[in-house]
């Protein structure tokens, strides 16, 4: 088989050149959806096995009142139980105070999952975070960040 030259007297035939052209377009072609299965897999495993969803937090004064700084910096004086936002923190507002932060699991019909207690006006929490895994047979469990 003979090796053809191709120059400025001797141009490509149309047909070699199209043929070039609808390789270069079926690999692209399928390198693109090579990629697009892989992404898929992967968000769909991040959905199923390692989204999160938040959870219910309650501050609860059990003795005396709490402070509660939200985020936009204003502190509130709670002698009830009331919802604690991300962001937030609480301290008692004196050394007799105690209070009590309740984490619950809202898809488990409010099921109990931990508490924090907090006693005497040095002691300070924060929260940053408190996720719960989506579904039953996710991976990553309860998660709280204080």
């Amino acid at each position: 088989m003979s090796q053809q030259v191709y120059s400025a007297d001797r141009p490509m035939p149309l047909s070699t050149r199209l043929e070039r052209v609808a390789w270069a377009v079926m690999l692209a072609s399928f390198f693109t959806f090579c990629t697009l299965v892989t992404l898929g897999g992967v968000a769909l495993y991040q959905f199923l096995f390692v989204s999160t969803v938040p959870m219910d937090v309650t501050v609860q004064a059990s003795r005396g009142s709490l402070g509660i700084t939200g985020t936009d910096l204003r502190e509130e004086v709670v002698q009830g139980a009331r919802a604690f936002p991300i962001g937030g923190r609480v301290r008692p507002s004196d050394v007799d105070s105690q209070g009590e932060i309740v984490l619950r699991d809202p898809y488990r019909k409010g099921a109990f999952v931990a508490s924090v207690t907090l006693n005497g006006s040095a002691a300070v929490a924060s929260l940053g975070s408190a996720e719960r895994q989506r579904f039953s047979w996710g991976t990553t469990g309860y998660t709280v960040d204080l």
